[in-house]
């Protein structure tokens, strides 16, 4: 993941409304190619190691990676952070990209990713970013 995308995996994870769902995965910051899935009750490596947290003999790139939040660059770990954030609101969220945006409105401005949740908008320039203003709004 970029700086960008990271920053913005660490600021879901520390919301108060962040869950882990099964079949979300996260990288090593340390070790790239190292990916950990959480199976709904532990984190399993590639190798097939298993953890639950918190565990003292976990080891630390697995609880730094967790800390850092979900792996974004992966698509089912994003479509698990959709499903945090309707949740969150009650599954009263839905995406809308630019794209249909800029459909809807017959407008070739690019617009901003929206994510309409109950009572409000919450905007951002990527979706990650609308999804993460959505869920920091539930809280």
């Amino acid at each position: 993941m970029n700086e960008k995308r990271m920053e913005i995996a660490r600021r879901f994870a520390a919301c108060p409304k962040w869950v882990w769902l099964r079949g979300m995965s996260v990288r090593s910051g340390d070790h790239p190619c190292e990916r950990w899935l959480f199976d709904g009750e532990a984190w399993v490596s590639d190798e097939g190691d298993t953890y639950r947290l918190p565990d003292l003999c976990a080891p630390a790139s697995l609880i730094m990676a967790v800390a850092n939040g979900p792996d974004l660059d992966d698509d089912l770990t994003r479509l698990g952070v959709l499903a945090v954030v309707r949740r969150a609101w009650g599954h009263l969220a839905c995406v809308e990209s630019p794209a249909v945006s800029g459909l809807l409105r017959l407008s070739t401005d690019p617009a901003p990713w929206r994510v309409h949740f109950r009572g409000g908008i919450a905007v951002g320039d990527t979706e990650e970013d609308a999804l993460l203003s959505a869920l920091k709004s539930a809280s």
